[in-house]
């Protein structure tokens, strides 16, 4: 076996067949919609869309993936899997030549002071020259060549930065940080449990601004498609933007609900945003340009009702599972959302194809995938546990 290129379904020594595919943590599609990567406890799963059919399993040594990301400008995964005494790598595949490019091994000093858990943050650039990775509870974020997996550069705090964990009223939350990269590769913002923003210069590694106003805390950001605005949803409602060019805040939309803010630029420049209640059952939908409310969903208040995961398209839908239903709503529509008529029990990840127009959601109970077409939310396929 070549541990440098993908193995067909390859098992761990000694072993003579395989039964599912193992608790699965994460998805990503492919730009060209033509595969689906699979990240769960027994390795990465690659799958064909057009036969159904699972192409290859690799990662398997290790196992224990629960974090993977595509490259939206090159076809290269990143993977990230943990063994039993906590020890990461993270390593970077070519999946079109099937072969491994780069390995970052487990920093020294992580080892010495491990993290609080094995959450993580994995961000490509938009080339994929760069891959950033952050964890919960630390102060660093490693920039990453991605081509040699060659340590760029540690983009470090100082501890007395980062001391947001939780609010007066004692709420916390788990968060391997708010990584983005601008259009251009040129910067890169992050925030870490932390009431500010870092802009860096990745050529120079240097911090060129610290941008404040969200004193719970910074959960999400994103820079527009054309690179000249960067905006950031707090932890308490808040969405801020700032000008790139001279970094002033352009303005403040304020929330009246204590809310977790996903941001997301569309392609034509449409800042949205979905605020996620502290308790996991309101969701509310903002059209933030306009700060007018176009949408809330309230959910069940019980045990295993919180609505999770939530995802945005890179089109025009928002996706989210709630009361083990996935439904799917249009973000500048006040139509009602649409619910997938598949109730197959809990439901782990959901992710949309590039074009918005397929939403991808893996099922723990039931152990498949189901291939949702959006526009007529109708099962398109249904990938099952593999047998091998």
């Amino acid at each position: 076996m070549n541990k440098n290129s993908f193995t067909f379904l390859e098992l761990p020594q000694d072993a003579i067949a395989r039964f599912g595919w193992g608790h699965v943590d994460d998805l990503a599609v492919s730009e060209d919609e033509m595969y689906l990567a699979v990240g769960s406890w027994a390795g990465v799963w690659w799958f064909d869309l057009t036969t159904h059919q699972s192409v290859t399993l690799f990662e398997t040594r290790r196992g224990m993936v629960n974090r993977i990301a595509l490259c939206s400008g090159q076809p290269w995964l990143a993977v990230k899997n943990t063994d039993k005494n906590g020890n990461e790598v993270i390593k970077i595949w070519d999946t079109q030549r099937q072969q491994r490019l780069a390995v970052m091994e487990y920093p020294a000093r992580l080892r010495e002071d491990p993290p609080l858990n094995d959450l993580c943050s994995l961000c490509f650039s938009l080339s994929g020259q760069w891959l950033a990775v952050s964890r919960d509870g630390s102060v660093i974020v490693d920039i990453y060549e991605s081509l040699t997996g060659r340590l760029h550069t540690e983009l470090k705090l100082s501890s007395e930065e980062v001391d947001i964990g939780c609010d007066a009223n004692g709420f916390s939350w788990d968060f391997s940080g708010a990584l983005a990269f601008s259009p251009d590769n040129r910067l890169f913002a992050s925030s870490q449990k932390a009431d500010f923003i870092s802009v860096w210069d990745i050529t120079t590694c240097k911090r060129i601004i610290r941008l404040t106003g969200h004193p719970e805390g910074v959960h999400s950001l994103s820079f527009s498609s054309c690179g000249q605005f960067l905006a950031a949803g707090g932890v308490k409602g808040t969405v801020q933007v700032w000008e790139t060019a001279t970094w002033q805040l352009q303005e403040t939309y304020p929330s009246s609900d204590n809310t977790l803010m996903n941001v997301s630029y569309a392609p034509d420049g449409t800042l949205r945003a979905a605020g996620l209640s502290h308790d996991q059952c309101t969701i509310t939908v903002w059209n933030v340009a306009r700060q007018k409310e176009v949408y809330t969903f309230q959910g069940k208040k019980y045990c295993k009702a919180e609505i999770y995961p939530i995802h945005f398209s890179n089109g025009t839908h928002l996706a989210f599972q709630s009361d083990f239903k996935v439904q799917v709503k249009s973000v500048d529509r006040a139509e009602p959302p649409a619910i997938l008529p598949w109730e197959l029990g809990d439901l782990h990840s959901l992710v949309f194809s590039p074009d918005g127009k397929t939403l991808a959601a893996g099922y723990r109970q039931f152990g498949g995938v189901v291939l949702w077409d959006v526009a007529t939310h109708r099962p398109q396929r249904v990938i099952t546990e593999p047998r091998c």
